[in-house]
C-alpha cells in the first residue's frame, strides 16, 4: 500500500509533458511512451503480493529508462551488464523499478551534465546480485534510507528473511544499491 501511494507526482507530470511534446513531432514515440507509462502504473498500482521475475523486473525497469531518456536526453546514460543472470527468478513485484527511479531523480536530474546509472548483475555465493549505481551530486544531502528503499527492503526481508538484503554505499562520488536475493537454481 505504502508503495503504491508514492508514486511521484512529478514524475507522472514529467512523462505527460513529455507525450504532450511528442504527439505533433513524433507520433510513435508518443505512443511509446503511453504504453511504457501504462505498464509502469499497471505494476504499480497492481498487488503489492504478485509475484514478478528477474526477466520482468528488469523489462519494466526499461520502460521507466525509456520515458526518463525522452525527458532527460543526453544527460542519462545507461550502462547495464546483466549476462548469465537467471531471468526466470521469481520475486516480488517492482523491486528494481523504483530503485532505479531512484537513482535518476536523486543522482541525474540534479546534475546539469547529467550522468551514468549502472545496472549489473552477478550470481555469488547462492545468490543473485543487482547493483544500481549513480553519480552523487557533490551537493546532495546525506545519504538516508528513503521511502523507496526502505519499502524494498522491508519487502526483501518478509519473501526471504535473511536470505536477502538490501545494502548502500557511498564512494568514488558514487551511491550504490546493492539488492541480493537467493538463487533458487544454484548448486
Amino acid at each position: 500500500e505504502a508503495l503504491q501511494a508514492r508514486i511521484r507526482p512529478h514524475f507522472l507530470f514529467n512523462s505527460m509533458n513529455t507525450v504532450a511534446a511528442l504527439v505533433r513531432v513524433d507520433p510513435a514515440a508518443a505512443e511509446r511512451t503511453v504504453e511504457d507509462l501504462t505498464e509502469l502504473f499497471r505494476a504499480a498500482l497492481g498487488s503489492d503480493a504478485r509475484s514478478s521475475t528477474l526477466g520482468e523486473e528488469l523489462a519494466l525497469t526499461d520502460r521507466y529508462l525509456a520515458i526518463e531518456q525522452l525527458r532527460l536526453g543526453d544527460r542519462l546514460r545507461v550502462e547495464r551488464e546483466l549476462d548469465d543472470l537467471p531471468m526466470s527468478l521469481g520475486m516480488p513485484s517492482l523491486l528494481l523499478q523504483p530503485l532505479v527511479e531512484n537513482a535518476v531523480y536523486h543522482g541525474i536530474q540534479p546534475l546539469r551534465e547529467g550522468g551514468t546509472v549502472r545496472v549489473r548483475g552477478r550470481r555469488a555465493g547462492g545468490a543473485v546480485e543487482i547493483e544500481i549505481d549513480n553519480p552523487l551530486p557533490a551537493d546532495a544531502p546525506a545519504p538516508r534510507n528513503g521511502h523507496a528503499q526502505d519499502n524494498v527492503r522491508r519487502r526483501i526481508a518478509y519473501h526471504y528473511g535473511a536470505r536477502g538484503a538490501l545494502e548502500t554505499t557511498t564512494g568514488d562520488g558514487r551511491y550504490t544499491v546493492i539488492v541480493r536475493l537467493p538463487d533458487a537454481g544454484a548448486a
